[in-house]
C-alpha cells in the first residue's frame, strides 16, 4: 500500500543519513536533467520550424541554434552518466556502512548468543535485506524521482497551455499510479 512504501522510504531515509548531502545533490542533477531534456525537443522544433519556412538571413541563428542543441545533448548526456554514478556509489557506500553497523553491533553479542543461535543465517538474510536496499536506493534514484519530476514537468506546463489539458492529465494520473503500482511489481 502507499502508506507502508511512504514508511519504508522515511525508514531508508533515516538509515542513510551520512549521505543526505549526496542525495540532495544527485536530486539537483535529476531535476537539472529532466528540465535540460526538455531544450533539445524545443530547440529541434525551433529548427524544424525554421526550415519548413526557409530565409536565408536566418542562417546564422539556425547554426547557433543546432549548436546550441548539440551541446544541450552533450549535457544531458554527461548528466545521464553522473547521476547513475552518484546513484550507484551512493548504493555502493550505503551497503558498506550499513553491512559495518550490523558486524559491530553482532561482534558486540556475548559468545553464547553465537553459540546458542545460527548467527551464518543472520549475516546471509541481512546480506539479502542490504541487497534489496541497495536496488530501492537505485530504483528510486534511476526510476523514481526521475518519473515524479516528469510528472510535475508535465503538469506544469499542461496547466500553463490550457486548464482544460493540465486538469485532463490531473484526472488520469491516480489511474497512472494504479496501473505502476499494481503491474509494475
Amino acid at each position: 500500500s502507499l502508506f507502508s512504501m511512504l514508511r519504508t522510504i522515511t525508514t531508508l531515509w533515516r538509515l542513510l543519513q551520512v549521505f543526505h548531502g549526496r542525495v540532495y545533490r544527485l536530486v539537483f542533477y535529476i531535476v537539472f536533467y529532466e528540465l535540460l531534456k526538455l531544450a533539445p525537443a524545443a530547440a529541434l522544433a525551433i529548427v524544424i520550424d525554421a526550415l519548413i519556412a526557409f530565409d536565408p538571413a536566418r542562417l546564422p541563428f539556425l547554426a547557433a541554434l543546432v549548436g546550441a542543441l548539440f551541446v544541450a545533448s552533450m549535457i544531458v548526456s554527461w548528466l545521464d552518466i553522473r547521476i547513475t554514478y552518484d546513484a550507484s556509489m551512493i548504493d555502493f557506500e550505503s551497503q558498506v556502512a550499513i553491512l559495518r553497523k550490523v558486524a559491530e553491533k553482532l561482534l558486540r553479542l556475548p559468545i553464547g548468543y553465537h553459540e546458542q543461535l545460527n548467527t551464518g543465517r543472520t549475516v546471509h538474510t541481512l546480506h539479502r535485506g542490504v541487497d534489496r536496499l541497495g536496488e530501492l536506493i537505485f530504483f528510486l534514484g534511476k526510476e523514481m524521482l526521475p518519473t515524479a519530476i516528469q510528472l510535475c514537468l508535465t503538469v506544469v506546463i499542461l496547466l500553463w497551455v490550457g486548464l482544460i489539458p493540465g486538469l485532463t492529465f490531473l484526472a488520469f494520473l491516480p489511474l497512472f499510479f494504479h496501473i505502476v503500482h499494481r503491474y509494475g511489481k
